[in-house]
């Protein structure tokens, strides 16, 4: 979330620098035909940084449950390791019955 958020504000100050830019003297010809779309893109990036920033505030209450949930979560797999050895063990006796199944099935062809 962090990283989002700073993609927006980066990608607004981005915009607006590329706005004043074109926007300035030495700028070429193409760049002040430009100079709305960077406008408008500073614009939306700005809004939706603004808006995620307030999705955030207002829904931080879960978002601190679902932390709360995957650190519960994490702290039972920690304490449950053979709880992986299960899959594992699944999928090696599968992989056995398949390569018993195909060669039965190619020595009665």
């Amino acid at each position: 979330m962090i990283v989002v958020q700073i993609g927006f504000i980066w990608g607004t100050t981005f915009f607006v620098k590329a706005y004043i830019h074109a926007t300035g003297k030495n700028s070429s010809s193409y760049e002040k035909e430009m100079a709305t779309a960077y406008l408008i893109e500073a614009i939306i990036f700005g809004a939706l940084g603004l808006l995620f920033l307030i999705m955030i505030y207002m829904g931080y209450k879960h978002l601190k449950t679902a932390i709360d949930v995957l650190d519960a979560s994490a702290d039972f797999l920690a304490k449950t390791k053979r709880i992986f050895l299960v899959p594992t063990f699944n999928m090696v006796i599968q992989i056995i019955f398949v390569a018993l199944f195909m060669y039965s099935m190619l020595a009665i062809t």
